[in-house]
């Protein structure tokens, strides 16, 4: 696949109705990082630590334009125990490009006015359970 430019990346996350809801045209920046722990093996004897992969783990977070109607979705979703459903398509939907899907809890949520500038707003969110990824 030849590199595409970030312009065109989507993001839904669900609304307080359960449905996913486009929040694109908020954002400016998006990021999933996905980790794996690992534990350590090393036994005496060996000059170099050994390990054992471990446990999976992930979190999206956003960035970009602070609106009453984003702001609706992350404050709803900031206050209760229940998962959202977030899908990203990185590169764009799109016959062949990737799109990853998952549940998740809203863990972070902020804006910082400034007093020249425009309103910002970011929010992380904690990736619960297995990430699906799907070729569309």
């Amino acid at each position: 696949m030849a590199a595409t430019h970030g312009k065109k990346a989507v993001v839904q996350l669900d609304n307080g109705a359960g449905s996913l809801t486009d929040i694109t045209s908020y954002l400016s920046k998006s990021s999933l990082e996905r980790m794996r722990e690992t534990a350590e093996t090393t036994v005496f004897g060996l000059e170099n630590k050994t390990y054992v992969a471990g446990l999976k783990d992930a979190t999206f977070s956003g960035e970009g334009n602070f609106d009453p109607a984003l702001d609706a979705i992350l404050d709803a979703a900031l206050g209760t125990d229940s998962t959202k459903t977030l899908q990203f398509d990185p590169v764009g939907p799109g016959t062949g490009n990737i799109r990853y899907s998952v549940e998740t809890l809203v863990t972070k949520y902020g804006f910082d006015p400034g007093s020249s500038d425009k309103v910002p707003c970011s929010f992380e969110l904690q990736c619960t359970g297995v990430i699906t990824r799907s070729v569309l």
